[in-house]
């Protein structure tokens, strides 16, 4: 698929097969934390045009926010709380879900001159919050407070 959502591919024509309602499986698989779409069908003629039959197979992406989740925009993500957060795949950017709702590039910066890892019990932090620990490690605050009320966590991020 080239970048406008064109395919061009040779395909045998369903029709030419002895076995009668033979298909092509199309698997569409987004570029977000969900599953492929499946799409069966025929094709048949020279230059067959399945952008409809396609298109109308494919779900929309819905998923998880979390620090590994990935997606399109922010409508995609599931029941949103606070501290919800997941990588655009649009943008490139990870995206905040806090009392003003999604927050985008404004909310990416982060500081990552190592300093002494935060504690729940010690440092106070602000949801969204990231911070490189000299331990190595990055901490994700998803409770806004003072220390002891403030809640950080590793953020372990996977590739996939």
């Amino acid at each position: 698929m080239d970048s406008t959502g064109k395919i061009v591919a040779t395909l045998t024509d369903t029709s030419t097969i002895d076995q009668v309602g033979t298909e092509w499986q199309f698997v569409l698989t987004p570029n977000a934390s969900t599953r492929s779409s499946v799409v069966s069908t025929a094709v048949t003629g020279a230059t067959p045009n399945l952008s409809t039959v396609l298109s109308a197979g494919v779900k929309a992406p819905r998923f998880a926010a979390s620090e590994t989740a990935y997606g399109y925009n922010d409508a995609e993500v599931m029941n949103p709380i606070l501290g919800s957060v997941y990588l655009n795949t649009i943008d490139n950017n990870f995206h905040f879900f806090d009392q003003s709702g999604w927050g985008g590039s404004e909310y990416t910066t982060v500081q990552l001159t190592p300093v002494t890892p935060p504690t729940s019990a010690a440092t106070a932090g602000t949801i969204g919050q990231l911070v490189a620990g000299t331990d190595g490690n990055l901490y994700f605050c998803s409770a806004t407070g003072v220390a002891t009320a403030a809640t950080w966590n590793v953020l372990t991020m996977t590739a996939v």
